[in-house]
């Protein structure tokens, strides 16, 4: 494990388990925001052959060059796509800075990621290289799992228009593939609160649109403490946001996802306007990402 640290902010990466950050820590208000299914924050390197929900499930993955299993180009990807069951290389360290990269030989892709931290603020910088010979469709998918504190509400900048819905359980009013009404699309629902009612078994992935510089916060009334993400949407064109009140695996928690495709897999989407994006051999493309803690002083 390698610890980012300012007076304000620790980060724990782990390198050699699939590049997770396991800790988000705000050292002023003592709020961990990132979930863990268990209490020690364990990690491994998952089996690619089994489903995501076998893995650590430990604060954040980086999904690329796929979110759902599936086989694009004659290559065949796992569960949540390849990189969190993967070893990192570190190429530079220090005590507010870590660069690391991994090899996806089968497409010849290279993925790298610089964490930066400093005062409340966690910067994020990748750059995917593709060395091999084919053409390759891809998404990246920031892959986060936040804690679901009471008093917690999700404020979107209106630069994040909703735009259709993922996957669902259990809420009548969502349909996969059409739009939606944020953030009460029926009475007793509230996405931006974390409410599925009766929040027993229901889950929801949704997705936005993004323009401009979108901000995604998530903002306690009781402790008046927040998290900011904000990136630039020339770079990262959608957000995805999953909700899940015990419908998936039993879990609550929730999630905020900057993504290149609003979708589950690089493929085309029925009915949407925009193709997945592609490699092409020789082509690199980098895309950035900021945290921001803010706590009332």
């Amino acid at each position: 494990m390698v610890e980012l640290r300012t007076p304000d902010i620790r980060v724990i990466t782990t390198p050699e388990y699939g590049g997770r950050i396991v800790s988000l820590l705000s050292l002023k208000s003592g709020r961990e925001w990132l979930w863990s299914k268990t209490p020690g924050r364990d990690v491994f390197l998952p089996n690619t052959a089994e489903p995501f929900s076998l893995s650590p499930m430990v604060g954040i993955d980086e999904c690329f060059p796929t979110i759902a299993a599936c086989t694009v180009a004659g290559g065949k990807y796992a569960d949540h796509g390849d990189l969190h069951s993967r070893s990192w290389t570190i190429l530079e360290a220090d005590e507010t800075r870590i660069k690391l990269r991994v090899e996806l030989p089968g497409p010849g892709l290279s993925f790298e990621r610089t964490l930066r931290v400093e005062a409340a603020e966690l910067a994020l910088s990748y750059r995917v290289c593709h060395h091999g010979t084919q053409k390759v469709p891809w998404l990246w998918a920031f892959h986060p799992l936040f804690n679901l504190e009471a008093g917690d509400r999700l404020e979107l900048s209106s630069s994040l228009p909703p735009l259709r819905t993922g996957s669902v359980r259990g809420v009548p009013a969502l349909h996969a593939g059409r739009p939606f009404d944020w953030p009460e699309p029926v009475q007793g629902v509230n996405l931006a609160q974390g409410i599925l009612a009766p929040n027993t078994g229901q889950y929801a992935k949704l997705f936005f649109r993004a323009s401009g510089f979108p901000v995604a916060s998530i903002v306690n009334s009781q402790t008046g403490e927040s998290m900011d993400i904000s990136w630039d949407a020339r770079e990262i064109p959608y957000m995805g946001f999953w909700l899940t009140r015990g419908g998936w695996n039993g879990y609550h928690h929730w999630a905020l996802e900057p993504t290149h495709y609003p979708a589950e897999h690089p493929l085309a989407v029925p009915g949407f306007d925009s193709p997945p994006p592609e490699l092409l051999p020789g082509d690199q493309v980098g895309w950035n990402i900021s945290i921001k803690l803010k706590s009332p002083n």
